[in-house]
């Protein structure tokens, strides 16, 4: 017998209350079961997927915003925003990215699936796979002032250049087998495989990230601040977890006792790359200094060794353990 069901939800600024968002919102999360035999009494099946799906605007000012919109005013006009992105086009050869509003994709997949096998009267084998993929685009603008140091991160103003896509991944395969003797003895074992998966992709070509001091509205310095370019904390940033466990239980029924006996073996690796500034770091006093090509400051990150493949950290631990347990049953409401 077959036996399923579907979920469908929907929610936008409209959904969000009176005056409780001033900004759009669209969220669809859709998803369904269904479970049933595939050879009946023997084979077991059930899937349930599931995806959401939401954009919302990212925060902070952009160029031709309406009034209120975003609860933050543009503190830098169009027109020196359009002049830094003329001089990147023109100088640098790159396009350093929308000015205008930019939404935040957060799509989301989670599918699970499992089998039940009764292999004869004493065994029973269970399947089960799990796969996670989430997505988020990291971008957001304010209004901070100006940092001349290379060694602080200049936010500000930030053109579409300046963000990353962060993916990230789980797949996880489990089996099981269940074993029952007429003895009594019983015996459960597992082995599990899990890849996890985190990564930021930057869009267009790697390019130093660059900020230049501007001047805002109402302002006589450059004190205001646009930012561009590969995030610097991103460029090749990728962290990837391979675990594998295998645990095995053994219980006895003795009297008023269950002693169950059972080992475990988890084996982890590990590789993980992150370096700060490894595109490179500009800094540009003002407009000026930005349209002649002359930085005040520069900073580049690189391997001592000279070789890129020396700057993840890359490593494995094994962590092995045996126990035992003795559940007792002193009476029938105590245990």
């Amino acid at each position: 017998e077959f036996h399923g069901g579907a979920i469908y939800d929907f929610r936008n600024e409209d959904l969000s209350g009176v005056s409780a968002r001033q900004t759009s919102l669209d969220i669809k999360q859709y998803g369904f079961q269904l479970g049933g035999p595939i050879i009946k009494n023997k084979l077991q099946f059930y899937v349930a997927p599931e995806w959401q799906q939401r954009t919302s605007p990212a925060s902070g000012p952009f160029v031709g915003q309406a009034t209120g919109s975003t609860g933050t005013a543009l503190n830098i006009s169009a027109d020196t925003i359009a002049l830094v992105q003329n001089i990147i086009n023109t100088k640098m050869g790159f396009d350093p990215g929308t000015a205008g509003r930019v939404d935040i994709a957060n799509p989301l997949t989670n599918l699970f699936g499992r089998l039940d096998f009764q292999l004869n009267d004493v065994h029973r084998l269970v399947l089960r796979q799990l796969v996670n993929r989430t997505e988020n685009l990291a971008f957001s603008r304010n209004s901070n002032t100006f940092n001349p140091s290379v060694t602080v991160q200049n936010q500000g103003f930030r053109l579409g250049s300046n963000s990353f896509n962060g993916v990230n991944t789980n797949n996880s395969t489990v089996a099981q087998m269940y074993s029952n003797f007429s003895s009594g003895i019983s015996n459960e074992f597992i082995a599990g495989f899990n890849q996890i998966r985190d990564q930021r992709i930057v869009p267009g070509q790697i390019t130093p990230e660059m900020s230049v001091g501007v001047v805002p509205i109402g302002g006589s310095t450059p004190t205001g601040v646009i930012t561009f370019g590969t995030e610097q904390f991103s460029v090749g940033n990728d962290l990837k977890q391979n675990m594998l466990e295998l645990q095995d239980n053994v219980s006895i029924p003795f009297g008023a006792h269950t002693f169950t006996v059972g080992g475990r073996y988890e084996h982890l690796h590990v590789y993980d790359f992150f370096a700060q500034a490894a595109g490179g770091v500009w800094v540009f006093p003002n407009t000026t200094a930005l349209n002649n090509l002359q930085p005040s400051g520069y900073r580049v990150a690189y391997a001592n060794s000279g070789n890129p493949s020396d700057i993840p950290a890359t490593f494995n631990t094994d962590m092995k353990s045996l126990y035992v347990q003795d559940q007792w049953a002193m009476s029938p409401n105590l245990t």
